[in-house]
């Protein structure tokens, strides 16, 4: 049998040959599929004759055998080869003299063209310290992910993407995303700025992606991130939002091989409902003064009553119908429209009567 062997990897780094019949044809010599010895020799141009030792038997029929190449240690990365079966001499059952057509078929066959290495494997796992505290207005650490690389081969990270679910509009309360790299493993946002940031992730209903990290992980390494979420005073207490991780990519570091990570358990976040209330607090007014038009009354039990009058005493408005958590309330949208000006917000909770200054400075309509 004569086989040729062309790509930048040497003969001499290919060492042993091995051919074995493939029983079941699935392209990988299985323990029952024992090899044949045979005695090769190198030629010049990267030629391999082979003869089988001692002599194999063909039956009728068609047969599917592989050949093995043992590459060496001394091959490195990047280097490639492929094998090429140019021809086989095969003598007639019974006969001493009987000598098919040198040729195997009509063509030569061509096996696939191999690189050296492989391609990175990389994958993402719910940190060890994940954070699990309230959501509060500002910076909220919410998600800490932990990506890992095999031996194999070092990647760099390319993109990592991410999906949100929440009680309230997203594209409402979350004015930023932030991914850091959490050095320390407190699963807390460090200081110094973020490796990448997204403003209005959730605009359009965009599903938020951070492009061009560029983080270098080196074989059999791993990496923690951080994901931070900056909300705005439009979180009302009791609101939930949660983040997932749907998809992390990078680049092999010396293939340069696309790779996708593997999530073997699903990476989200478990933080809990919106608490705006300190200790004590029964009623939370999100923006006083009012310049914004609208403003947020938070509670933890819906009040009583909820009234606002002007300096002079006279009620202007009336709140009914209480949600269960707290209700946004549109200055610009009242008939008649209420003048800009100092008003007094009164609470009854039921255990105590509640009175706040509120000042307007709404835009105009």
């Amino acid at each position: 049998m004569l086989f040729q062997v062309t790509g930048s990897l040497p003969l001499r780094s290919l060492g042993s040959f091995v051919l074995f019949q493939d029983v079941d044809s699935n392209g990988v010599r299985d323990p029952n599929e024992p090899a044949i010895g045979f005695g090769a020799s190198t030629g010049p141009g990267g030629a391999i004759h082979m003869t089988p030792s001692p002599g194999v038997l063909l039956a009728a029929g068609t047969q599917w055998w592989g050949l093995l190449g043992m590459i060496g240690t001394d091959a490195t990365w990047g280097q490639t080869t492929q094998v090429r079966l140019d021809s086989a001499a095969i003598f007639a059952r019974g006969t001493v003299s009987g000598v098919l057509p040198g040729r195997l078929g009509a063509a030569t066959v061509t096996g696939r063209l191999y690189s050296i290495g492989g391609q990175a494997e990389v994958s993402a796992a719910a940190g060890a310290r994940s954070p699990t505290d309230r959501l509060r207005i500002g910076t909220n650490a919410a998600l800490q992910f932990v990506v890992s690389v095999s031996t194999l081969e070092g990647a760099r990270l390319d993109t990592v993407s991410v999906a949100a679910a929440s009680s309230h509009a997203l594209a409402d309360v979350v004015t930023e995303l932030d991914l850091y790299r959490d050095s320390t493993g407190a699963g807390t946002v460090p200081s110094g700025p973020p490796l990448a940031a997204l403003t209005a992730p959730f605009a359009a209903a965009a599903t938020p992606s951070f492009a061009g990290v560029g983080t270098s992980l080196s074989p059999g390494t791993q990496v923690t991130y951080l994901l931070v979420l900056r909300l705005n005073d439009h979180l009302r207490q009791g609101d939930t939002l949660g983040l997932r991780l749907t998809a992390v990519s990078g680049t092999g570091a010396l293939s340069a091989r696309h790779a996708v990570a593997s999530t073997p358990v699903p990476v989200a976040s478990r933080l809990g409902s919106a608490t705006l209330l300190e200790a004590g607090e029964l009623f939370l007014v999100s923006e006083n003064p009012v310049r914004s038009g609208r403003v947020i009354f938070s509670y933890d039990v819906p009040p009583r009553s909820l009234a606002l009058y002007s300096f002079a005493g006279l009620r202007v408005r009336d709140f009914t119908g209480l949600p269960a958590s707290g209700f946004e309330w549109d200055v610009r949208g009242e008939s008649p429209g209420l003048p800009n000006g100092m008003y007094i917000l009164v609470v009854d909770t039921g255990s105590k009567l509640l009175r706040q200054r509120l000042m307007i400075l709404s835009p105009a309509r």
